[in-house]
């Protein structure tokens, strides 16, 4: 009989043995899930936040635009001399130099100049965008390809026909119209560096009536 007991009481103490082994064994599972999970949640939050866009500072937005404007001068630089270059030789009476400048200007005018191809694709750096950084090089374009080029054929029928009243009349509200949409280009960068914190640049557009004026 004591032989029994000790045997029972060396198996009870061996299945209390086992049964703390495995409850260990459980518990250790159960902190290496956690740890697992934690890691890969910190993982994932790393890569959300390495995925985040970094906003510029304020001085890197405003050298992106000015960038961007400095780009925009060198697409409608041809134009806007060519215009100029045209007027100043009709009003010095060289008729010859007149048309072929105004020929010449029509074409860097137009869209089929690549200056204005690229300015029409031009888009302000993303974090310098604004509605009125958005809509500049597209009303600089239709300055360029629309208003100054219809200008410069009037002026062409003025060359040919200087006493026309007609042409000239043609010639002056066109160029009253190129005048009015340059205003619309000038407020636009206006508002767009106001909001930059930028001080007062324009767009070099050529602005005709004082031009048409001191020519009369």
């Amino acid at each position: 009989m004591a032989l029994s007991a000790n045997r029972a009481r060396r198996a009870t103490a061996s299945d209390v043995l086992v049964a703390d082994e495995a409850n260990a064994t459980a518990r250790w599972y159960e902190r290496a899930r956690w740890w697992l999970a934690a890691g890969v949640a910190a993982l994932a939050v790393v890569a959300v936040a390495s995925d985040l866009p970094t906003r510029a500072s304020r001085s890197d937005r405003q050298s992106g635009f000015s960038s961007w404007m400095a780009t925009l001068e060198q697409d409608v630089a041809q134009c806007s001399g060519g215009i100029h270059d045209a007027l100043a030789a009709h009003f010095s009476l060289q008729v010859s130099l007149a048309r072929t400048y105004t020929d010449q200007a029509i074409n860097d005018c137009a869209f089929t100049n690549s200056a204005i191809v690229d300015l029409g694709g031009e888009q302000p750096p993303a974090d310098a965008s604004s509605p009125a950084a958005d809509r500049i090089a597209p009303t600089a374009t239709k300055w360029a390809d629309a208003d100054a080029v219809s200008f410069l054929r009037d002026l062409r029928v003025v060359i040919s026909s200087p006493g026309d009243p007609l042409a000239k009349r043609a010639l002056l509200a066109d160029g009253a119209r190129l005048d009015r949409e340059r205003a619309v280009v000038e407020g636009l960068v206006a508002s767009a560096e106001s909001g930059l914190g930028l001080p007062r640049k324009t767009l070099a557009l050529i602005e005709v009536a004082p031009l048409l004026e001191g020519g009369r």
